[in-house]
């Protein structure tokens, strides 16, 4: 059961006509998720994945920071990067949306909420909108500077959504596969990004050191 208790100015009946529509609206999307996630609960441990990968960098932790900041140039560097564009309406909130080509040639749109922390090296972000696959993905880049040089991981947490793993992978296809399939397209895509970010940084220490 979910309650609600809203008011609206005096006077206003079609904006409580509308709060009331768009509230009821929103709680059954939200009572349907629940009850599907609840019903589907023996077998999250299989449908939800997280895992990371990693680059070591030789550069300032605050350019690799700055390459990952700046989603909006990676149609520069990433040519499966057709398109992205970067709303930041309050500093630190950025609304991505971006195109990306596949390599059977069709065009994936999607569109993230990433969170910025400069000081503490981390973007963390929630796609609003996920390929069929995907129920849910939410992530983050993080910048770790050591004695040694910098870290720069890229991190997952996906839900999978069962009933489309045959319609997208193929009959016969299973879990297993599935799981990989996003451990794969998503590892590789977000690595390459870290290793670009590692480039950025590192070609751009001689430069400094020159201008200094």
């Amino acid at each position: 059961t979910l309650h609600h208790r809203f008011a609206v100015a005096a006077g206003d009946e079609a904006g409580a006509r509308w709060l009331a529509d768009a509230t009821d609206a929103n709680s059954h999307a939200e009572l349907e998720q629940l009850k599907r996630t609840a019903e589907q609960w023996s077998d999250l441990d299989g449908l939800l994945l997280s895992f990371e990968d990693s680059v070591r960098v030789q550069g300032p932790p605050e350019l690799v920071y700055d390459f990952l900041y700046r989603a909006g140039d990676w149609p520069v560097h990433l040519p499966e990067v057709t398109r992205a564009h970067v709303a930041e309406d309050r500093t630190g909130v950025q609304l991505l949306t971006m195109d990306t080509r596949a390599a059977d040639g069709t065009t994936d749109t999607s569109e993230s909420v990433r969170v910025c922390f400069p000081h503490a090296g981390r973007i963390v972000y929630k796609r609003t909108s996920t390929p069929r696959l995907l129920a849910a993905h939410t992530g983050e880049w993080s910048v770790d500077p050591d004695e040694t040089g910098v870290t720069a991981v890229a991190s997952h947490q996906v839900l999978l959504r069962a009933e489309d793993i045959e319609p997208v992978l193929g009959p016969g296809a299973d879990l297993a596969q599935a799981r990989d399939h996003v451990r794969r397209a998503l590892g590789g895509a977000c690595t390459r990004v870290l290793h670009l970010a590692r480039r950025h940084a590192e070609t751009a220490v001689p430069t400094l050191s020159a201008r200094r």
